[in-house]
């Protein structure tokens, strides 16, 4: 199963020109990892960050632009993992506008929680969320 979500190209996205500016899709992945969170996995984004003082950081990326987006374009994103580890979760989001792929991203997130001591360290997926997310496990 894929997840999907659109996102309008607003001028806050954009270079002088009208094109999206790189480091702005990686603001857009965030924006579908959380709504993917939310919609999908039934899991509150606030609540998972702040009150239980877990994250999922990103530790690595690998972004491929394959056509430029502009002001007012409607990018359709997709998201699968590709791989569910104990704690680490290698996502697959690939985006679209109008049939066309824009790009794709893998990005590897982990799992964390933060101690006491103020340190986030990685730690295994609750079962009920590895359980959910697995339902987004590529064959």
């Amino acid at each position: 199963m894929k997840f999907e979500t659109n996102i309008q190209v607003g001028f806050e996205h954009t270079d002088v020109v009208g094109v999206v500016f790189y480091a702005r899709y990686f603001e857009m992945f965030s924006k579908v990892v959380e709504r993917w969170f939310n919609d999908a996995l039934d899991l509150n984004y606030r609540q998972f960050h702040q009150i239980e003082r877990r994250g999922i950081p990103l530790v690595d990326v690998h972004c491929r632009f394959l056509r430029p987006s502009y002001l007012t374009d409607m990018l359709n994103f997709t998201l699968q993992l590709t791989k569910l580890g104990r704690s680490s979760a290698t996502l697959h989001i690939e985006c679209f506008c109008n049939g066309e792929q824009r790009l794709e991203v893998d990005m590897v997130v982990v799992n964390s929680q933060v101690h006491a001591d103020g340190i986030m360290r990685s730690t295994p997926f609750p079962p009920a969320m590895a359980a959910r997310m697995q339902e987004y496990l590529a064959n």
